[in-house]
């Protein structure tokens, strides 16, 4: 592989060895976070049934994205799943990295009996509905977000 080419990344689950990178990616989107939180978040998520956490990794060159999907039962709809965060590093966008990390969370819902897969998306993100929307994800509605700090 040569250059910011991203032909070739294997895709797994999320380990120690890529925490330091994690955080590196997660500051690149927005969320700056240490090793430490991000340590503690995935040992939060222990259940591989409901969340999940996937890197796309390139011999020689380390980890160069990941997404985090989870699934949702739902009371009043089907189970559905979405995807929490997806960050590419900006070095190899276009190269189809993020397509290949959707799809990988796509088949990861589909097996745990999820009918539908969502993501939200800040409205400061302009390439987002682009990008989503040339994977056949459609714009369903617009919300407000409310948060309480606890």
């Amino acid at each position: 592989m040569s250059g910011q080419d991203a032909s070739m990344p294997t895709i797994c689950p999320a380990e120690e060895r890529h925490v330091a990178r994690i955080c590196e990616l997660a500051g690149e989107l927005g969320y700056p976070c240490s090793p430490t939180e991000i340590r503690a978040r995935l040992a939060w998520l222990t259940d591989p049934s409901a969340h999940q956490v996937l890197v796309a990794e390139v011999q020689g060159v380390g980890p160069i994205g990941w997404i985090y999907v989870f699934a949702q039962p739902r009371m009043l709809s089907e189970p559905r799943a979405e995807i929490g965060a997806l960050i590419v590093d900006a070095r190899f966008r276009g190269q189809g990295v993020g397509r290949l990390l959707v799809r990988h969370a796509e088949r990861w819902a589909a097996e745990r009996g999820c009918q539908v897969i969502g993501v939200r998306s800040n409205v400061a993100r302009a390439d987002a509905p682009a990008f989503y929307g040339s994977l056949g994800y459609e714009t369903v509605k617009t919300q407000r977000v409310f948060r309480k700090q606890l």
